[in-house]
């Protein structure tokens, strides 16, 4: 059974049901988690009744993953200047967004345009769905719509072990091993 994440991790800061609203550092680097809108319009915001993650103007670059969940997470885009870019490590750093059940991502057009992200990630995989945990290991999928995305990866672009759904999107996906891997658990 599905569960919807309570909770997401952003450069390995928390964001929950009460701080819920991140806003960048400087020049991309780890930003601040606060609970109120002190600065303005947050470049991401998190409502964890819904496991609802909403990207706008989003910027991370540094070692740790960059978005981490540990239920179903959707993220929502908004605007065309969100980037992820992580270097890593060879150990559970350097995702560039990894939700451990299922994962979507829509967005939100303006003026005609399909919201963008640009995630990159040196030492592992940019968009990544997996949890090999029992009871029921292997069971994630990943729903792309209505976005422009481009993922670079040392090793796969966008990877679930079950499905990799898009729809009505822009993908550009590379990774020293496959650009798009899904179903390679599927049943």
């Amino acid at each position: 059974p599905s569960v919807k994440a309570s909770t997401v991790s952003i450069a390995g800061k928390t964001l929950d049901g009460t701080n819920k609203y991140y806003y960048n550092g400087t020049n991309g680097g780890v930003g601040e988690v606060t609970d109120t809108k002190g600065k303005g319009e947050p470049n991401a915001t998190f409502e964890a009744s819904t496991g609802t993650l909403t990207l706008n103007g989003f910027v991370y670059e540094g070692s740790k993953n960059g978005i981490k969940a540990a239920g179903d997470l959707h993220i929502v885009l908004q605007g065309r200047e969100n980037r992820i870019k992580v270097t890593g490590d060879l150990h559970q750093n350097g995702y560039g967004i990894w939700a451990l059940k299922n994962l979507s991502i829509s967005g939100e057009r303006t003026n005609g345009e399909r919201a963008a992200i640009s995630v990159s990630s040196d030492r592992k995989n940019a968009i990544y769905a997996f949890d090999d945990n029992p009871p029921m290991p292997y069971q994630e999928s990943i729903r792309i719509e209505n976005v422009e995305i481009t993922a670079t990866a040392h090793d796969i672009g966008i990877v679930a072990p079950q499905d990799v759904i898009i729809e009505d999107s822009i993908i550009d996906s590379t990774g020293g091993n496959y650009g798009i891997q899904g179903g390679y658990f599927g049943n």
